[in-house]
């Protein structure tokens, strides 16, 4: 399961609209947008098909789906010469918690805060194996100083709280509160960098406002590039209440364009991907 974090904190190769995502990265798309919310498995033949889509080498794409299941992501059943892979549990459930995660992070109504205190408990053997999950966790928090961040008391900040909880090598202590002074919008602009999270969503509505593909096969490669970046937007947003957020803030232009997408898009999208199996057998007994 180890892979399906890892694969979260990879980068785009290049900028603008020449951004490529790495064969891992469109795997875990794929898994993410079609296979979790399916039969939870796909013959590696498909995958390997679908990857290749966003220009990467068979090579490149054998490498990631066995990268996945060497990483404990995917299980591989073999069935004569073909091979049927299966989400492991923790790895749909990752997935299904992730997808959640998009569909926004309501603020609650009075106005409290979850501060929260995170140490190391001194574990070698633990505490470096965890690391990289943890510093992604708290990607969407603010820090107000060393070991403490800050984030809105809402369904985003509970469920980065239930994952610390089962870290090891680190010590959590959750307060909630008010932020009695200064203002909370002076706390934000301390706290976080909202110039990043406010330039991804613009790449997002530049690069794909005007985006018109013109087959099925071409919205499978748009649709999934653009959940692959939406999926990245709101993991990055706090989901900070409207007054503390600039007057120009770009998640509700953002928003209304992805819905638009995934009404012109998604059907189409999710029609090309099963296509690309059609000749293949059904899936196995597993």
């Amino acid at each position: 399961m180890e892979l399906v974090v890892a694969m979260k904190t990879h980068e785009t190769e290049g900028s603008g609209n020449a951004r490529r995502a790495t064969a891992p990265d469109v795997l875990l798309s794929i898994l993410a947008g079609y296979v979790a919310p399916g039969v939870g498995g796909a013959w590696q033949e498909t995958l390997v098909s679908a990857i290749e889509l966003f220009g990467h080498s068979t090579a490149a794409a054998r490498q990631a789906t066995a990268r996945a299941v060497r990483e404990g992501a995917l299980v591989a059943h073999r069935s004569g010469r073909r091979s049927w892979l299966q989400l492991t549990e923790g790895a749909a459930q990752m997935l299904r918690s992730g997808a959640a995660l998009t569909e926004g992070q309501a603020s609650l109504p009075t106005g409290l805060w979850d501060i929260f205190i995170i140490r190391s408990t001194g574990d070698a053997d633990t505490a470096p194996k965890h690391h990289q999950r943890t510093q992604m966790l708290l990607g969407g928090l603010g820090r107000i100083g060393p070991d403490v961040w800050i984030a809105p008391s809402n369904s985003g900040s509970a469920m980065v709280r239930r994952a610390l909880q089962d870290e090891g090598g680190i010590s959590v202590i959750v307060l909630r509160s008010e932020i009695a002074y200064p203002e909370a919008r002076d706390v934000v602009e301390v706290a976080w960098d909202l110039k990043e999270v406010h330039g991804r969503y613009g790449r997002v509505v530049e690069d794909f406002s005007t985006l018109t593909p013109g087959t099925d096969t071409a919205c499978f490669v748009a649709w999934t590039d653009l959940q692959r970046d939406w999926r990245d937007c709101v993991r990055r947003d706090p989901g900070l209440p409207a007054n503390t957020l600039p007057s120009d803030w770009l998640r509700p232009t953002a928003e209304r364009l992805v819905a638009q997408r995934r009404h012109d898009w998604s059907g189409r999208a999710a029609a090309a991907f099963a296509e690309l199996g059609a000749d293949l057998p059904a899936p196995p007994h597993t």
